[in-house]
């Protein structure tokens, strides 16, 4: 039951870390990126992950009240906290996966100074 409320809270406050990246990145992009082409990748890269972030944090959001109704029930079976925690950790593992596969596109349409004058801050 601790492991639930602990998990619960963590859904609240977020699964992920909040990004690393402060706000206006699109705009570091324009004005590193000279090339067209490659500007247009690293920023639809860039939203890829943005927006799976989103879709994500949304999920979590919708789920919470699952978690809350089974902390809530004292007759919940363990089974029922598995189910849900492991479709948690599978949406978290296919995310991640995607945000990657998305970073690694947005890492090779930049050259590594443009990376730099983007992200490191």
């Amino acid at each position: 039951m601790t492991l639930a409320i602990l998990f619960a809270v963590t859904l609240l406050v977020g699964w992920f870390p909040s990004p690393a990246t402060p706000l206006g990145v699109e705009d570091r992009l324009q004005a590193a990126v000279p090339d067209d082409a490659r500007r247009s990748q690293a920023l639809a890269a860039y939203e890829q992950m943005r927006d799976e972030r989103r879709r994500y944090d949304e999920s979590l959001r919708h789920r919470a009240a699952e978690v809350a109704r089974l902390v809530g029930d004292q007759r919940a079976p363990r089974q029922a906290f598995e189910q849900l925690f492991g479709s948690f950790d599978a949406d978290r593992a296919v995310t991640t996966r995607r945000i990657l596969a998305a970073r690694a596109k947005l890492r090779a349409a930049l050259k590594p100074d443009e990376w730099r004058a983007v992200f490191e801050r």
